[in-house]
């Protein structure tokens, strides 16, 4: 609910800047809705949270928590879409971006990890990784000079890791160290439905948003998967423009494996900014 409510609360925001900006000649059509083809490029900054799970043979599943392990919220990305225009009706797009943070923490207290023991005192280096992909075809049900509504569906592909390398210091006899290494992997492609609104106040200011949603079992995967975003767009020129706005990716996957399964649990929040293209 709170996230709807942000998305609500940043399209209004966006709808009333446009409008102010705008100026009352609104008889040219925007060069959105007659180029072919709409390059983005720029920055998701984000704030992420996650769990991870790695269970495997008969030992419990143990959730990881990248909070409480000190890992970094906040990452910077670089975000790249493009859509190209077959005709009126058809569309497709793709777009990528990346989730990354790492920490190194000391064990208090023994745990299991992907069958993997991780001993008290011992520390670990964590690193996690998430590429987001993403490819839709979208199909027009209304357009005119101002504004554009598709519908469609696609794919998100989630590539994600999470891997530990525990190093305990050995006293006794012999002086030394024992490392433990253990890695929870998923490579998803989650297929999901998407509806996309574009309107144009006028040739240089739009706003446009978008929204996936999808919770299904795909052979070895299951899970529920929410993406949005909304954007101002302003044209600087017919084919160079700049935007900003809010995204929000969620997902809940679930992967069975060889002896267990894999569960990561992510969702991130940010703002964007791209530069676009045109042509």
């Amino acid at each position: 609910m709170i996230i709807f409510l942000r998305f609500v609360v940043i399209a209004i925001g966006c709808g009333a800047s446009a409008a102010v900006l705008a100026d009352d000649d609104n008889k040219a059509t925007n060069p959105y809705l007659v180029k072919d083809n709409a390059l983005f490029f720029g920055a998701f900054v984000q704030e992420g949270e996650g769990n991870v799970t790695a269970q495997r043979g008969s030992f419990d599943a143990r959730t990881l928590r990248l909070d409480d392990l000190g890992a970094d919220k906040e990452y910077t990305s670089w975000l790249l879409e493009f859509r190209h225009r077959f005709n009126d009706r058809w569309a497709a797009s793709v777009g990528a971006y990346r989730f990354n943070t790492g920490n190194q923490f000391t064990v208090t207290d023994d745990f299991n990890f992907e069958g993997r023991e991780f001993t008290a005192g011992a520390s670990v280096d964590l690193d996690f990784t998430l590429d987001t992909y993403i490819a839709d075809v979208m199909y027009t049900l209304r357009r005119s000079d101002h504004f554009e509504w598709q519908v469609g569906g696609g794919l998100h592909l989630f590539d994600a890791s999470l891997s530990l390398k525990g190093t305990l210091a050995l006293e006794g006899e012999n002086v030394g160290e024992a490392e433990t290494r253990s890695k929870a992997s998923l490579t998803a492609p989650v297929p999901n439905l998407r509806t996309t609104g574009f309107y144009a106040l006028n040739d240089k200011w739009s706003v446009f948003g978008t929204l996936g949603w999808l919770s299904a079992n795909v052979d070895q995967y299951s899970g529920d998967f929410l993406y949005g975003n909304v954007r101002l767009q302003y044209q600087i020129t017919q084919a160079f423009g700049l935007s900003a706005g809010f995204q929000h990716v969620s997902a809940d996957i679930e992967e069975t494996v060889d002896r267990g399964f894999n569960r990561f649990d992510m969702k991130f929040n940010g703002f964007t900014a791209a530069v676009s293209y045109l042509f």
